[in-house]
């Protein structure tokens, strides 16, 4: 009976010690953290970057501090941190609110896109308006107002000038992060005076998709892209009226509607 009680006993205590270990880890774990985001956060501050003071300052904007949001509203530095970086959803929220300006970015349109006219016909010959049936779901490659949509319209940079818009235009923040609609790879980048700065993703089945008026390319010709991946920036090049994209996607060489595509109704 004795012997039965003591290994209890010393089994309780066996317990004990691995419970008290575990614990004594796990805080060390917690102290270990907590040292190396203070180390971070003082390193940031002590080389001013400024990541540090975007950061500060979103904080203070997303915890509802009143005289913090007041002293960054129309700062474009912030601006295009949060265009950059905010998930959709915070951009939506603070966009109703009416924290984020879009002055910069309201008239965002391009110029020229009048395709080859067909004599008597309806449309340009290098664009269809038959459905074209994809076998992914492409994404929003930036988020923004639509500008311009697809179709006949007035030239915003030829006023009473009729033409033929083969894209979607959407007005965003110069700098502004464009993302892969598709998985694909860079068939064609470069410069003219009407896209300025473009690229080109060629996917499966003779699909492509264009990106136009950038910035900045980042995606390079033959490169492997996944979708969702950074390949250029919005820019004002080419023939526009402010920074946007002008978005094509193209089927067998024929450009379609790209607002259906990107799952809203046409």
């Amino acid at each position: 009976m004795a012997d039965r009680n003591r290994y209890r006993r010393n089994r309780q205590e066996s317990k004990d010690v691995q419970q008290t270990e575990r614990q004594a880890n796990f805080l060390t774990f917690q102290i270990l953290m907590v040292l190396l985001l203070l180390a971070a956060v003082w390193a940031a501050k002590s080389l001013h970057l400024k990541a540090f003071e975007d950061i500060r300052r979103l904080s203070a904007l997303l915890e509802g501090d009143t005289k913090s949001v007041s002293a960054v509203i129309g700062s474009e530095e912030l601006t295009g941190f949060l265009q950059e970086n905010l998930p959709v959803y915070w951009r939506d929220l603070l966009n109703r609110f009416g924290l984020l300006s879009e002055e910069a970015v309201e008239d965002g349109m391009g110029g020229v896109y009048p395709g080859t006219l067909n004599a008597g016909a309806e449309r340009p010959r290098n664009v269809t308006f038959s459905p074209v049936l994809l076998t992914a779901q492409p994404r929003v490659p930036v988020s923004g107002r639509v500008s311009s949509g697809f179709g006949w319209r007035d030239n915003p940079l030829a006023p009473g000038r009729y033409d033929f818009h083969t894209g979607l235009d959407i007005a965003a923040a110069e700098g502004t992060v464009i993302l892969a609609a598709l998985p694909g790879v860079v068939s064609d980048t470069g410069y003219s005076d009407s896209y300025g700065n473009y690229l080109h993703i060629a996917h499966a089945g003779g699909l492509e998709t264009h990106y136009a008026h950038c910035a900045e390319l980042i995606a390079k010709t033959g490169e492997v892209i996944r979708q969702g991946e950074r390949i250029a920036l919005v820019g004002s090049t080419g023939n526009v009226t402010g920074p946007h994209l002008h978005f094509e996607i193209r089927q067998q060489g024929l450009c379609c509607d790209p607002l259906p595509q990107l799952g809203y109704a046409g």
